[in-house]
């Protein structure tokens, strides 16, 4: 979702159909809630059909 719409969002509301949650699997330190990330790695299919991206680098960039 990009930061400006996340940002103006009630975080406890529904933002918008068009933007989605996706599972992300990363072996590293996790950022903190509410920081502004960029994800890298490698989008794949499990087996209940839902996806998950399986992240090879976070960039950090502080929080929102």
């Amino acid at each position: 979702m990009p930061i400006d719409i996340y940002i103006s969002c009630d975080r406890n509301a529904y933002c918008g159909e068009e933007y989605t949650h996706l599972n992300v699997k990363y072996e590293n330190t996790i950022p903190a809630l509410e920081h502004d990330v960029i994800v890298t790695g490698n989008l794949n299919k499990i087996a209940n059909g839902t996806y998950v991206l399986h992240s090879t680098k976070i960039i950090d960039k502080g929080k929102i």
